[in-house]
């Protein structure tokens, strides 16, 4: 009976060192899965931080080439009538280029957004 009584004793001490090793180690993954939500919450607000950037940019971006087009339609109105039947010229100091397009612009200088991202 008492090799009995020892038995269940050592077993006892056994399980109350295996809880208290599951306890410390539940307490260790408890505060990784809270430094990992902070994370996780740093990176969503920045992505919308740098979403809402990216927005104000797209925006900024359209109205230059709004502005750029409106220009350059002015600049080759002013030419029109100042040299009429005469191809458009730019002038730089290394010589002279002519404009390198005619006709509609379909795509705006700069990188491209992919569509999906």
């Amino acid at each position: 009976m008492n090799e009995t009584q020892d038995e269940l004793k050592l077993q006892q001490k056994n399980l109350i060192t295996r809880g208290e090793q599951l306890k410390q180690q539940h307490e260790k993954l408890r505060g990784a899965a809270n430094e990992r939500n902070a994370l996780l919450e740093r990176v969503r607000r920045d992505k919308r931080l740098y979403m809402a950037q990216q927005n104000e940019l797209l925006r900024a971006s359209k109205e230059l080439q709004s502005t750029i087009k409106r220009l350059l339609s002015q600049k080759r109105k002013l030419a029109e009538k100042k040299y009429p039947g005469k191809k458009e010229t730019v002038y730089y100091k290394g010589g002279r280029f002519a404009w390198p397009t005619k006709g509609n612009i379909t795509s705006s200088f700069g990188t491209r957004i992919h569509p999906v991202f």
